[in-house]
């Protein structure tokens, strides 16, 4: 079978492509990233197709790759999308060019060696719950900001008030009716915090909609204590389909939840976690960690009283990074098996958290 290997290197604005045939044949082109440039390549892709070629394509994870693979998918035989950091050590180079990198890319691709590169693409489902979840947190962030504005300003007059003085609408309103001499840029900033209120509680009503087709999946999580409707909305647009993770290990993988090893020789050294996941679904499980330790029904469970017991000899962080894999270990399993959370069965369950 003739088969033509495709690496792309993808920017902003330009398309850089090598064709590699199986005899060894390369030509590369460059195309404009825009619609007319994309659909020059897909005549190109169609004429090879026309000429009897199968087509295996390669493009490294960028902003606008997402976009690119949904265009050209259906026009070659197979298209993976690249883990970017994964492949630092292979695309070093002296010579670090566009034409040098897409030439690398089809060139591995071509000798079968990108398997274990590629990124899982996320379902539209899933891409739009990221959004909002992406849209929530810039919210809340730009709301703490504000916040910690209005307290230094406080601070400047040496009042000193406490975080929960500005969440309650019966705090800002008493805010309002004083007269310091900033007054008017203290009135902005609370009209300020009013509006990312609404716009917050409008995403996560969103939120709430979107996670209503993964009605099964939301419940499972949302039984483990601790586990509210936005941690549980996160974890469900990171995983996406438990399916794609054969072992509790390889999601806790994905999620960055494992530390680095250096095994050489008779020494083995582990480091900090790698964090090479979606840093939304790390957070939400601290989260869900913290909000756990404050249950009353999980006092005496073994995840708590593992977590105290790490606490003491090592730090109260490791102990909670600790904890949400183990917490992440038993989400793998209640997906898999389709069951909510039991925590009578959990403390005598022989499955290793």
């Amino acid at each position: 079978m003739k088969k033509i290997f495709i690496g792309v290197d993808l920017h902003k604005h330009q398309i850089t492509v090598c064709f590699l045939s199986n005899d060894g044949t390369e030509r590369i082109e460059i195309y404009y990233f825009s619609e007319n440039g994309i659909n020059s390549f897909i005549e190109q892709l169609k004429l090879l197709k026309d000429c009897g070629y199968e087509l295996e394509l390669a493009v490294e994870t960028t902003g606008n790759s997402e976009y690119f693979y949904n265009q050209i998918k259906s026009y070659v035989d197979k298209a993976i999308v690249l883990n970017t950091l994964k492949l630092k050590p292979i695309m070093k180079s002296y010579k670090k060019t566009d034409k040098n990198d897409c030439r690398i890319i089809a060139f591995f691709l071509s000798k079968n060696m990108m398997e274990g590169y590629s990124v899982n693409m996320p379902s539209e489902e899933a891409k739009s719950l990221r959004r909002l979840l992406k849209a929530r947190y810039i919210l809340m962030k730009a709301r703490i900001g504000i916040k910690n504005q209005i307290h230094g300003i406080l601070l400047g007059y040496g009042e000193e008030t406490k975080k929960r003085f500005l969440t309650s609408k019966k705090g800002r309103e008493k805010l309002r009716k004083m007269n310091y001499a900033e007054q008017s840029i203290l009135n902005i900033l609370i009209d300020n915090i009013d509006n990312l209120d609404k716009q917050i509680i409008e995403v996560e009503n969103e939120i709430e909609e979107k996670v209503k087709s993964r009605k099964r999946e939301d419940e499972i999580i949302q039984s483990l204590p601790g586990f509210g409707k936005i941690i549980s909305a996160s974890i469900i647009a990171g995983i996406d389909n438990i399916d794609r993770f054969e072992i509790p290990k390889s999601l806790t993988a994905y999620v960055g939840l494992v530390p680095f090893v250096n095994n050489s020789g008779d020494k083995v050294i582990h480091g900090k976690i790698t964090k090479t996941g979606p840093a939304y679904m790390r957070t939400a499980l601290v989260q869900a960690v913290l909000a756990m330790l404050r249950t009353k029904e999980m006092r005496n469970h073994p995840l708590v009283l593992n977590y105290y017991k790490m606490k003491e000899t090592k730090c109260s962080g490791k102990a909670i990074i600790a904890t949400a894999r183990k917490l992440l270990n038993i989400i793998w399993h209640l997906l898999k098996r389709n069951e909510t959370f039991d925590i009578n069965y959990y403390f005598n369950s022989k499955v290793n958290i």
